[in-house]
């Protein structure tokens, strides 16, 4: 069932973001319902009336978890790099039979910019050991602002108990954050402190 419609409109026209779940037990508006796989669709409406598919994600629940759902409070649809094209990101988790909340989830951070598709893979773990987070190298490449954000939703999520990724990994995108202060954003002859602010705002 679908359980969230999200419109946007960019420079490549008007969009929509259909997130589905497909319900174990309970209601599909309640994050404690089980639910057993999620899809979201990315999709346009062209001239010729026709339908078109940009992108998709599918994602199920494997032997050791109970549920797996949107976490939409993370859902990001905005223009990040001022380039016209709106840059979704998109965030969702699993629940574990381990533990009662989080602990032992998977925590996936899906990028989409100018079509392309970058993923932040995470399993949470209390085990140092068996705490593990997987990012695509295309990720380093993207614009400042774009991976500034990700960086934010990171902290959102270990601020609400959602995630604990290991401090390694956070200093080296922190570090990929890093430019001279005296460099300036080519886009509006911004200082870097005030390109950043206006990213953290977006």
């Amino acid at each position: 069932p679908i359980f969230r419609v999200y419109p946007f409109e960019d420079k490549s026209g008007k969009q929509y973001l259909i997130l589905t779940e497909k319900v174990i037990k309970g209601n599909i508006q309640d994050e404690k319902s089980s639910k057993k796989s999620i899809k979201a669709f990315n999709v346009s409406f062209e001239e010729d009336k026709t339908v078109k598919i940009r992108w998709t994600i599918t994602d199920y629940i494997n032997e050791n978890e109970s549920s797996i759902w949107f976490w939409t409070r993370y859902l990001r649809l905005k223009d990040l790099d001022n380039d016209g094209f709106v840059d979704p990101i998109v965030v969702y988790g699993t629940k574990s039979i381990y533990g009662e909340h989080f602990e032992e989830g998977r925590v996936k951070i899906i990028t989409y910019h100018l079509g392309k598709k970058i993923v932040i893979r995470h399993q949470n773990s209390e085990m140092d050991d068996a705490r593990h987070t997987q990012v695509d190298k295309s990720f380093y490449a993207l614009p400042l602002s774009i991976k500034k954000k990700v960086y934010d939703i990171i902290d959102l999520l270990e601020d609400n108990g959602h995630s604990l990724f290991n401090s390694e990994l956070k200093d080296q995108i922190k570090n990929s954050l890093k430019i001279q202060k005296n460099t300036t954003s080519s886009d509006k002859g911004e200082t870097i402190d005030e390109f950043l602010q206006r990213a953290k705002k977006a």
